[in-house]
């Protein structure tokens, strides 16, 4: 039995979201951002950092 690949987070769109929100309020911990996006912490964290260039 073989299991289908988990679906990518790091969309073009979910790219574009995540930075969206930053740029409306940079402050906001990656806890609550994550959840403020309906995305996990290390996926966010992997867009903020690989796709966008901060560091978080």
């Amino acid at each position: 039995q073989s299991y289908p690949r988990a679906r990518p987070v790091r969309t073009d769109e979910r790219i574009v979201v995540v930075a969206q929100s930053v740029r409306e309020n940079p402050r906001i911990s990656t806890r609550h951002r994550a959840q403020q996006l309906n995305t996990s912490r290390t996926s966010l964290r992997r867009i903020l950092h690989k796709d966008l260039g901060l560091f978080a």
